[in-house]
């Protein structure tokens, strides 16, 4: 509409080294935002430089990413997201106020996602950033962990985890365990059925018999 002719005007009056991808980027946030205004264009060298210094410095609000425990957009974070892996390879971007406050809502430790266990060093990083970032706790993450810590076994080091989680084949020897035992509890089923077939065969004929002698 209106908004967006502006914009195409202001491209036009500064001539502004805007590709197609840039502008038609420009025209959709204008459509999404309800109207909101671009920032206006940099006039000398020195404010062009200083607009893509912010723009970088705050690369999360072209995010297309939602936090992962309040499903709030990223992009409109006031500070930048804090990455929290779910493994060794994904990265996980989290709004650092609500992975904070999970951490201190919990006592096992253990990623709001994929539930391994949290290494002391994530928690001491997220404390860096949220200092950064000043947002305030009611209590230090670092020594909410260490309490818990001290209150629950640590988890087995990485060469004991395969002792606590079955292996393929493990898994599926208990498949033919269980299934050997459903097994021989339909047989055991069939037997007594069997008998009492036979309890109620013997039962027919001492009637028939007690006829017959009448």
């Amino acid at each position: 509409g209106c908004e967006i002719m502006r914009i195409e005007e202001a491209i036009q009056t500064h001539r502004l080294k805007f590709g197609a991808g840039e502008l038609e980027w420009a025209k959709r946030q204008m459509r999404e935002g309800g109207g909101r205004r671009v920032r206006a264009a940099p006039e000398t060298k020195e404010e062009e430089e200083e607009q893509q210094q912010q723009q970088t410095s705050k690369w999360w609000r072209l995010s297309d990413l939602d936090d992962p425990i309040s499903l709030q957009p990223l992009a409109k974070l006031p500070y930048e997201p804090f990455n929290l892996p779910s493994n060794d390879h994904l990265d996980l971007w989290f709004d650092p106020k609500m992975i904070a406050l999970h951490v201190l809502s919990t006592i096992n430790m253990k990623h709001p996602l994929s539930r391994r266990f949290l290494l002391r060093s994530e928690v001491e990083a997220l404390q860096r950033h949220c200092a950064r970032c000043r947002l305030r706790f009611p209590k230090s993450l670092l020594l909410h962990y260490d309490e818990c810590c001290s209150r629950i076994p640590p988890p087995p080091p990485p060469d004991r985890l395969q002792e606590f989680s079955p292996s393929p084949s493990r898994f599926a020897a208990l498949l033919d365990e269980d299934a050997r035992r459903q097994g021989e509890d339909e047989e055991d089923e069939d037997e007594d059925e069997d008998e009492e077939d036979e309890e109620d065969e013997d039962e027919d004929e001492d009637e028939e018999d007690e006829e017959d002698e009448d």
